[in-house]
């Protein structure tokens, strides 16, 4: 039995996937590196540091810091968002019929806790949410299960009676990873069989086909 959900945010509550590839895309521009939309989706689901770490193994620089560059980006994004986010089809009104329901819910993310209160108060579903838990927390980020574990550990639900909204690969497998149901809701053009073969309970093209109806069921 399905006693709260728990959701991924980029990619899943807000539109912003374009706004990640602008920030990133100008930030590594001025570097003198030029990316396109695959490889930046690429990272979808991973913390900005592991992806900033992946960059400079990928295009050979070192400098700045790591964690200064994953704070840069995350900062461009922030600002976008505050400007430009908005939440995908049916996230509101999922959210807030869960609520009528008094489901509690709770969003676990990879990306730094001040991107992640942005976003939700942006989006305006910021009230509903008992627990928000970001993945730089963690010594471990997506595909491990450990930001999902400790945002089941926040609501006070056991893994197992949890369901997890996400949008990423890895995201998927870590809450399968967790124990807990899954309902992938990938972008437009995803590969059906990878998504497949890291065994969500379902997969649907949009929030606006989940319903508690459909969750109660799991």
């Amino acid at each position: 039995m399905i006693c709260a959900v728990i959701f991924d945010m980029d990619g899943l509550l807000v539109d912003n996937a374009h706004l990640w590839f602008k920030a990133e895309r100008q930030i590594l521009s001025g570097m003198g590196i030029e990316v396109d939309y695959e490889y930046v989706q690429s990272f979808a689901g991973f913390r900005t540091i592991e992806e900033v770490r992946a960059w400079k193994n990928d295009f050979g620089f070192t400098e700045p810091d790591d964690q200064v560059l994953a704070d840069q980006v995350e900062g461009a994004v922030r600002k976008l968002v505050e400007t430009e986010g908005k939440p995908l089809p049916g996230v509101v009104k999922l959210i807030e019929e869960l609520a009528s329901y008094h489901i509690p819910m709770a969003v676990a993310s990879s990306s730094a806790m001040e991107l992640i209160t942005t976003t939700l108060r942006k989006i305006g579903v910021a009230q509903y949410m008992q627990a928000v838990h970001s993945g730089e927390h963690e010594k471990r980020g997506k595909p491990f299960p450990d930001v999902f574990l400790s945002a089941a550990k926040a609501l006070d639900v056991e893994p197992e009676h949890c369901l997890v909204l996400e949008d990423a690969l890895v995201g998927v497998q870590a809450a399968k990873t967790a124990g807990m149901k899954c309902i992938a809701v990938p972008e437009a053009g995803y590969d059906q069989a990878a998504f497949e073969s890291k065994n969500p309970d379902m997969i649907v093209d949009s929030m606006e086909n989940v319903g508690w109806n459909l969750i109660k069921e799991m």
